[in-house]
């Protein structure tokens, strides 16, 4: 009974399905992305991390590149950071790492 009042009440006009659509498309996007392999996902999350890591530690005075950044935390295993610059970059990465 309460859903024969709600129908009656609601006008579907063009508008409306044309945003149920938009959102209905969305939807379907979102999923999509959520199929992709492991092996792009870890490759995307590399990307980002290097890449905002290299960019927040900049504005903070850093003259390291991105491809420094890469090179660095390749490395962290075997070679601690060894100085403010790198030591400001795997702290930034490994909190990024963290929040991914």
């Amino acid at each position: 009974m309460n859903e024969n009042r709600f129908i009656q009440r609601i006008k579907v006009n063009s508008e409306i399905l044309g945003k149920i659509a938009k959102i209905d498309e969305f939807k379907g996007l979102w999923q999509g992305s959520l199929r992709l392999s492991p092996q792009i996902l870890g490759r995307l999350k590399a990307f980002v991390i290097i890449t905002s890591t290299g960019a927040s530690t900049r504005i903070e005075g850093s003259k390291m590149t991105d491809a420094e950044v890469a090179r660095l935390l390749r490395g962290l295993k075997s070679h601690p950071p060894k100085n403010r610059d790198e030591q400001e970059v795997a702290g930034y990465a490994d909190l990024v790492g963290r929040i991914f």
